[in-house]
């Protein structure tokens, strides 16, 4: 058996090292960098996450007038026995 880790969150400071953000913060970007920056282009527009206010708004195939309703209901188990 292996020794466990110490819990150490994820992306915390004692992981990764401290960060500036007053630096950061009073960094301005200078027209050179954006030429880091690849362009947007339509298709990586349409695999993007919209969010309407804080919520995700699910992607995938419009709901059209056919759409089924997932319906979740509970059978006593004498009906589910089956035998052959």
């Amino acid at each position: 058996m292996h020794e466990s880790k110490p819990s150490t969150a994820r992306f915390s400071a004692d992981a990764f090292g401290e960060t500036d953000f007053a630096k950061t913060d009073a960094h301005v970007i200078q027209a050179d960098e954006y030429e880091d920056a690849p362009e947007l282009t339509d298709a990586m527009m349409a695999r993007a996450d919209v969010h309407v206010g804080d919520v995700l708004v699910s992607r995938g195939q419009p709901v059209g007038p056919d759409a089924r309703e997932a319906e979740a209901f509970r059978l006593p188990p004498a009906i589910l026995v089956v035998e052959i």
